[in-house]
């Protein structure tokens, strides 16, 4: 008996034990705090974030070109992925996406082998600091490199010359607070106009003369309405000057010099207030009436030499008083040169500079040209200027330089020494 109640009692008890196994394994998991849980780390979780990362960005850059390994957007994706040390959240934040365009433009232009200096880039610090101290084309000391100019937006971008290689890639239109772009000189960044900057409207500045660019200036350069500086010179530029520079009312320096561009100079007047406007060695046609001086009046440096501008010179030419460097040389200038002031309207210029070679003028020199004091360089050669040279040129005692040859001058022996020996300061002549 006793035994039969021991395995009766046993029985029961593991009948108990099995169901309290049972409830357990039935319980509501999702309920249970799990904050106890160590979970285990993976070896791919540097793969996964890189991939978090390309999947984010495809909304930014090309996704093909974000998948090609060594890509500039690759390389980028990878370094903020994996090795920037900020290890920024994954995120449309303005910090993320500036870091990864500077990454972006460090690789497309020869960061890695190319840029004598890193200036900072791909460093832990932050990337408005990612400059050194330097010079621009004036010596004034700027921030070469990216800068925030006391911000914390990417405001500036600025390189030396020669330091870059490759081409502006089209993330740096994430930059979109950019104020100011210096590339000049640097031959070796190649492409068409960036189509990056289409959408940057606070652009002041935008130097990039001196590169390899080709292909059309596009029309929407008019949406960069900020802009006072544009500097275009010495590029591939080909095709018509598009009308919609006339936008850019707020342009103070113009520079187009020695490209392939077509288009009347009449579109400059829609630009009240330039002060410099160098257009020189193109293919530029038009009339310069006396509109064209009236309307900018604040002109410190005009060169459209070396273009195809068929027209007379206008009574007003020597009536704006900033004017210091004029150069008209190689055109299809014709007629007489205008007098230099009037009875009613005294010259009152600062006027250094007169180029009108190699044109088409005929007449005489006028003797009033001697009221532009303040001439160190007169060069009227290869035209078909006639009569004798007005005696009153002497008086112009600051010429280091007077071009005068190649003309259909009456010889006055007399009169052209008298003109030499009282210009003491020439260092160079051409004469009849």
């Amino acid at each position: 008996m006793i035994v039969a109640f021991l395995f009766i009692i046993a029985i029961t008890i593991m009948i108990i034990a099995l169901v309290v196994t049972t409830t357990h394994s039935e319980t509501n998991w999702e309920n249970v705090d799990r904050s106890f849980v160590i979970k285990p780390k993976s070896s791919n979780d540097a793969f996964s974030r890189l991939s978090l990362v390309t999947d984010f960005l495809k909304d930014y850059s090309d996704p093909g070109a974000l998948a090609t390994l060594g890509t500039p957007q690759n390389l980028a994706a990878k370094w903020i992925a994996e090795t920037d040390k900020q290890h920024l959240q994954i995120e449309a934040s303005e910090k993320f996406l500036q870091r990864y365009a500077l990454a972006v433009l460090f690789f497309s232009t020869g960061g890695p082998t190319y840029w004598p200096q890193k200036l900072g880039f791909l460093s832990a610090s932050d990337e408005c600091l990612w400059f050194n101290l330097g010079h621009d084309d004036v010596s004034t000391e700027v921030e070469v490199g990216a800068s925030c100019l006391g911000t914390d937006q990417i405001r500036q971008l600025v390189f030396a010359p020669g330091t870059l290689q490759g081409t502006i890639p089209d993330e740096l239109k994430l930059l979109s607070n950019l104020e100011h772009i210096s590339i000049f000189s640097n031959h070796r960044i190649s492409g068409s106009f960036p189509e990056s900057l289409k959408e940057m409207t606070n652009l002041n500045h935008l130097l990039i003369d001196s590169c390899a660019f080709e292909d059309k200036i596009p029309t929407w350069i008019g949406n960069l309405y900020s802009l006072k500086t544009l500097r275009l010179s010495n590029n591939g530029f080909i095709g018509s000057l598009p009308a919609q520079i006339s936008k850019l009312k707020q342009l103070k320096t113009l520079m187009l010099d020695n490209n392939n561009l077509l288009g009347s100079v009449n579109l400059f007047e829609t630009l009240p207030r330039l002060k410099v406007l160098s257009a020189k060695n193109n293919m530029l046609h038009g009339v310069m009436g006396t509109v064209f001086f009236d309307t900018m009046q604040y002109l410190k440096v005009l060169d459209l030499s070396m273009n195809q501008i068929n027209s007379t010179l206008p009574k007003n030419i020597f009536f704006n008083e900033e004017l210091t460097i004029l150069n008209l040389g190689s055109n299809q200038l014709h007629g007489t040169i205008p007098d230099v002031g009037t009875d009613y309207q005294p010259y009152e210029g600062k006027l250094e500079y007169l180029a009108l070679n190699k044109n088409r003028l005929t007449g005489k020199v006028p003797s009033s040209i001697s009221k532009i004091k303040s001439l160190t360089n007169l060069d009227l050669s290869s035209n078909m200027l006639s009569a004798t040279l007005p005696e009153e040129l002497k008086l112009l005692t600051n010429l280091d330089y007077i071009l005068l040859g190649n003309n259909q001058f009456v010889e006055d022996d007399s009169t052209l020494a008298t003109i030499l020996e009282n210009l003491k300061n020439l260092r160079g002549v051409g004469i009849p």
